[in-house]
């Protein structure tokens, strides 16, 4: 008896033997393939970046990744207690590996089933950052050897932050901060006990738990949650049947509808400023994230003038009689009555509207009512006309649609919208800094992406008159009077194909300006002579006047204020203008010969004790416009082509500069040429009126 003892006991110590070498062989074997742990010691997430106006006030977010970086001191410990409830709540007790959980998996794995579970949350840290996501038996022996080497460089409270707020949790969210404003629009502070246990059960699969497609599932994976955090001793009992009772209320499924909520700042602005700071620190830089960019937007103007340049746009397509196409056309088997017309309408993958309308397909057309599916309901509902033209349907057009019903019925009403037949944009500047304080691109986005004030050039001959006149000053009144024969030299620059203008006309600083927005460039066919180009943004007319106003050599244009990360700023390293110096002595010169000999042909604006800003009044038109409360007076350059296909507006009210261009999407429109001529300045009106109480234009 004795000697089978020994012999077990031989046997046992031996098998123990050949299985310590046998692990120590396969953890060095692999060791020798493993990436090192310094990557995630190292860690630096992308996080994102915060858009503020020039009040400090946020306009919106920047991120490659949607993340807020938050210290593990800063996690509410109800958030910690949940997703290590759900994922791993052995977390402080083990090594980095769980051993039944792992005897557990090898076990299913060798019956036939797939390698999952076992992995605790040092495991998935190691996981995400280090090893491709294949599920092998190979992959899994390195996530553990990873595992056990993280636990000795990090505390777990470290290894925790990592997780925290690495993890992606659907919606494009990743870690636990974006995730509470991505579902619930909180902070994480405020978050309640069932909305921490729906975040922690997001990792297992977001898509799977999503409360608008999987709302079953989302609510039976939170209450699991809930359970497991009453048993490992997080949450009391008394706690558990009422938050296992509650509805399971988002942002997402519309309950929740105020708070903070991260979207990306993806609009004709937000456009704009991204593309500013890409070229100012780098595309790279900026996709790591982590910034705060300051801006020179004043929101509240900037709102103004994007509600303005809205109702003008539609003013203008309700004096159109007519309507335009429809958006697309689903070309199917009309006469195929069990054809599902929801899905179809999907499948098209049709840019939303952002101002609460839906897409329809029209499905049926019975005398004079037409029936349509929206993208909200598989059923056939009426659809309804207000403005007493019926457009040209056919079934299978796709269209957009509103709901006008009430709250105290549900059943939905749908009126047919259309794209509007114009479009528009709209930007304010400082004219004593030349900031940009509103810029508004077009009517929507989501429909064109074109920015009308940055991208769309147009020949505007008649608003460089003033900057090439301007530019010509000093050539003008050498020798103590203006040289009327140079006035009319320059004139005759725009009377003519040829579009010259002479070299010797334009000191050195105008030069500068006007190649650097390309409005001259070097002729070719003579060298005495500057070749004109009249194409040309409503920004860089806007940029232009503020240049010569100011005195600087720098392009404006800018939004940006400054960039920084953490405490560092970033942009700008040193501030620097480069003046006209000879600018400002010029006009001290000049300012009894424009105010006494040709004061009928100048406007004369005093801005500062020591000096004076001029444009030739003779080609600007002087309206005063009422508002009922008193006048606005707008200097300001009218043009429209004589096809009414744009209309456009540069014009001086108080200290800010406007420019306005309002087009038409579909030529030979029918509309009063009076309506649309004026346009842009009624949508200067709207503004400078509704702004007027705040006193900036007073």
């Amino acid at each position: 008896m004795i000697d089978k003892l020994k012999k077990i006991i031989i046997y046992f110590l031996l098998f123990g033997f050949i299985a310590f070498l046998f692990t120590r062989s396969l953890i060095e074997f692999y060791s020798n393939q493993l990436p090192s742990v310094s990557e995630i010691v190292e860690y630096k997430p992308k996080t994102i970046s915060k858009v503020l106006d020039r009040n400090e006030q946020i306009l919106g977010f920047f991120y490659s990744e949607k993340r807020e970086f938050v210290p593990i001191k800063k996690i509410p410990e109800l958030v910690k207690h949940a997703f290590i409830s759900a994922e791993d709540k052995n977390f402080y007790k083990h090594s980095g590996y769980d051993v039944l959980g792992l005897l557990k998996a090898i076990i299913d794995f060798s019956k036939g089933a797939k390698l999952r579970g076992a992995s605790t949350i040092t495991q998935q840290v190691t996981k995400g950052f280090l090893l491709s996501g294949e599920r092998s038996f190979e992959r899994k022996i390195r996530e553990l050897i990873l595992a056990v080497q993280l636990e000795k460089v990090l505390t777990k409270s470290e290894i925790l932050e990592i997780y925290l707020n690495e993890v992606y949790l659907g919606e494009g969210a990743y870690g636990v901060s974006a995730a509470a404003k991505t579902y619930f629009a909180k902070s994480l502070e405020d978050l309640l006990p069932r909305e921490a246990a729906y975040l922690a059960a997001l990792p297992k699969s977001p898509q799977a738990y999503n409360p608008l497609s999987n709302p079953e599932n989302a609510i039976q994976r939170r209450n699991f949650v809930l359970d497991e955090m009453v048993e490992n001793g997080y949450l009391s009992t008394g706690k558990l049947n009422s938050e296992k009772r509650s509805k399971l209320q988002t942002v997402l499924t519309g309950e929740i509808l105020d708070g903070i909520k991260l979207e990306l700042f993806r609009d004709f602005l937000g456009e704009e400023i991204r593309a500013q700071v890409n070229t100012e620190i780098g595309e790279r830089y900026v996709n790591q994230g982590g910034l705060s960019i300051r801006t020179s937007i004043d929101s509240n103007l900037q709102k103004i003038a994007r509600n303005a340049l809205k109702l003008e746009i539609q003013t203008l397509n309700l004096a159109v009689r007519e309507y335009g196409l429809p958006v697309t056309h689903i070309e199917v088997d009309h006469r195929n009555k069990k054809l599902n017309w929801f899905a179809e309408l999907k499948n098209e993958n049709l840019p939303q509207s952002n101002y609460g309308w839906n897409l329809a397909v029209v499905v049926d057309i019975q005398g004079e009512n037409s029936l349509v599916v929206t993208d909200r309901s598989p059923e056939m509902e009426k659809l309804h006309f207000i403005e007493g033209l019926k457009p040209n349907l056919k079934i299978g057009s796709v269209i957009y649609v509103q709901d006008k019903s009430d709250l105290k019925d549900s059943t939905p009403i749908w009126f047919y919208k259309q794209r509007p037949l114009f479009d528009g944009g709209v930007i304010i500047s400082d004219l004593g800094t030349g900031d940009i304080l509103a810029l508004e691109g077009g009517y929507s986005y989501q429909l064109s992406s074109v920015n009308k004030v940055t991208e769309v050039r147009r020949p505007r001959l008649e608003f460089l008159m003033p900057i090439f006149l301007t530019a010509a000053s000093k050539t003008l009144f050498d020798g103590g009077g203006p040289d009327l024969n140079v006035l009319v030299n320059v004139e005759d620059i725009f009377a003519y194909s040829n579009r010259e203008i002479p070299k010797d006309l334009l000191d050195d600083a105008s030069i500068k300006i006007l190649m650097n927005f390309g409005f001259i460039k070097e002729n070719l066919e003579s060298q005495k002579h500057f070749r004109v180009d009249s194409q040309a943004t409503i920004i860089d007319v806007i940029s232009a006047y503020n240049m010569l106003l100011i005195g600087s050599l720098k392009k404006q244009g800018h939004v940006l204020l400054q960039i920084s990360k953490g405490e560092q700023k970033v942009f700008p390293k040193k501030l620097k203008i480069e003046k006209c110096r000879q600018c400002e002595k010029d006009k001290k010169a000049l300012l009894h010969h424009i105010s006494n000999e040709i004061g009928s042909h100048f406007f004369v604006r005093k801005v500062k004790e020591n000096g004076f800003e001029f444009f030739p009044l003779v080609y600007f038109d002087v309206i005063a416009e009422s508002d009922g409360n008193g006048k606005i007076t707008l200097i300001g350059k009218h043009h429209t082509d004589k096809e009414l296909n744009f209309d456009s507006v540069i014009g001086i009210v108080s200290d800010k500069i406007f420019g306005c261009h309002i087009e038409a999407n579909k030529s030979n429109l029918k509309i009063d040429s009076d309506i649309f001529s004026g346009s842009c300045l009624s949508l200067i009106q709207r503004i400078v009126s509704q702004d007027r109480h705040e006193s900036r234009f007073k």
